[in-house]
């Protein structure tokens, strides 16, 4: 099966401009293998309005859908109709760069354990990353690592101004015609906006390049505004562009950490050095970040800070920008971008061991529920607490704010009381029945591919919705798919 995103020009003959989302559950083999982006093809398919399964815990499809752009999914039809309408390199070039230094990758790296790391730096495709993976970069809380947004654009903005800072001084009397924080700044947004490009101008990117826009106009404007400032002006940028960014997960992952950065760094703490600097604001995410964290994933590591500290900079400093550099090279110099990339993948493989290594141990991942606003609410206020400046009395209070967030129990069934749930796994079945000290689960609905499942998308999040962590009894009716398929998710 294929999935993928379609701008829809025209249907049943008329005009239209809707993104779409559809899968190819059967590929005719008489169609080439590879399609180009930016390709007009004509396809009968069958749409419908996206919709999400009503299942408290579950991922939110719909809503996804709608702050993503797409108005419909649907599959496509092989009744032999398909047909390349149009195919110009013009039509969405950028992209079209991106799928070139993708299969020149896959080609350079193919057989690598860790190549998929590589795509996900580069030209930001996670489609190669197993379950089994993110998995480890979840229990260590370093899958943002794979996800290019605000880190990855701060890093290649950074290189770059540093770079050109350090050129620019050295040749004689350039910084008299051009001050050389002015070229630099240019310089550094010029290359974020290159890197949004080549991880296709995802929402994250560019809510990262919007953020940093605002930061470099200071510099070349040459005006002085505070942090805070900057950061505001980050924020109605970006609500201006893109107003539904409110309904997704990073934005508020995003500017809650940048707002800690501001407030735990910002020249109220002695700075001692670099290293001291990036161990405190891996204390300050790690901590301020809890409370939004446990409320959007309903899981914490307790590894987070001692993986990141670790990954962050090699990430950084090495892995991706030899991964750049490498994918830039094989469109020149296809032999010397395949040495790069197998430096890149090899510096990943390194890291990557450090992670499976701390991802080892489950009890350093917390799993707790968190869905009451007052308790994050709070939580925060504490975090706040914790993180205020030495001068602010009794800032260890924080601690009986962050409390009842450690300490909520769900509610559950009392004595002599049936909780009966009848989940929503579209055709087929599962029901979960509680009591006060048991839980059993009969059936676990279909299973749709090896990475789908609705044991896995719908059974187990609405165990942990309720703060079951530990099953009774389960039961399967009989063998077939939709009554067995999500069998081996909850039983994992």
């Amino acid at each position: 099966m294929s999935t993928f995103l379609v701008n829809l020009t025209r249907f049943n003959g008329q005009a239209s401009q809707t993104k779409i989302r559809l899968n190819w559950y059967q590929p005719p083999d008489t169609l080439p293998r590879n399609f180009r982006v930016g390709d007009t093809w004509q396809f009968t398919v069958k749409l419908k309005r996206p919709h999400n399964l009503a299942n408290p815990g579950s991922f939110d499809t719909e809503k996804f859908l709608f702050a993503s752009g797409i108005r419909a999914t649907g599959y496509i039809v092989n009744d032999g109709k398909e047909t390349l309408l149009v195919s110009h390199l013009k039509d969405q070039w950028i992209n079209r760069i991106r799928q070139t230094l993708l299969d020149n990758m896959q080609h350079d790296l193919a057989g690598k354990p860790d190549a998929a790391f590589v795509y996900a730096l580069t030209v930001g495709e996670k489609f190669a990353i197993t379950p089994e993976q993110w998995q480890v970069f979840q229990n260590t809380g370093t899958n943002h690592l794979m996800a290019i947004a605000g880190l990855h654009i701060g890093f290649i903005a950074g290189l770059t101004f540093l770079v050109l800072s350090f050129i620019w001084r050295r040749i004689p009397r350039a910084p008299l015609h051009i001050a050389t924080p002015l070229l630099a700044a240019f310089g550094s947004l010029v290359s974020a906006f290159i890197y949004s490009a080549l991880a296709g101008f995802a929402i994250p990117t560019q809510r990262a390049v919007i953020m940093l826009t605002v930061f470099m106009l200071s510099v070349l404007l040459r005006r002085q505004i505070t942090a805070w400032h900057s950061l505001a002006l980050a924020l109605i940028g970006v609500l201006s562009i893109d107003p539904v960014a409110v309904l997704e997960m990073s934005f508020w992952l995003s500017f809650t950490a940048l707002s800690l950065i501001i407030f735990g760094l910002s020249g109220r703490f002695q700075m001692r050095g670099l290293w001291w600097q990036h161990g405190r604001m891996q204390w300050v995410l790690s901590i301020g970040l809890i409370p939004l964290t446990l409320l959007f994933f309903s899981n914490a590591s307790l590894v987070s800070p001692l993986a990141n500290a670790i990954a962050i900079p090699w990430v950084g400093f090495i892995s991706m920008p030899l991964s750049l550099l490498g994918a830039w090279c094989t469109l020149i110099f296809p032999w010397l971008g395949a040495k790069i990339l197998w430096l890149a993948e090899w510096s990943l493989h390194g890291v990557w061991a450090i992670l499976s290594f701390l991802a080892q141990r489950p009890e350093l991942s917390w799993q707790h529920l968190t869905q009451q606003v007052w308790l994050i609410i709070v939580a925060l206020m504490g975090v706040l607490l914790l993180l205020s400046p030495r001068g602010i009395p009794c800032r260890y209070l924080g601690l009986f704010f962050i409390a009842p967030l450690i300490w909520f129990i769900p509610a559950a069934p009392l004595a002599n009381q049936v909780w009966f749930t009848l989940l929503d796994v579209g055709q087929g079945l599962s029901a979960v029945v509680q009591t006060q000290h048991h839980t059993l689960v009969f059936d676990t609905g279909a299973k749709f591919s090896a990475d789908y499942d609705m044991g896995q998308a719908v059974v187990v999040p609405f165990l942990r919705y309720q703060g079951v962590k530990q099953l009774d009894k389960l039961v399967i009716s009989h063998g077939d798919n939709d009554h067995i398929g999500g069998a081996s998710a909850v039983l994992q």
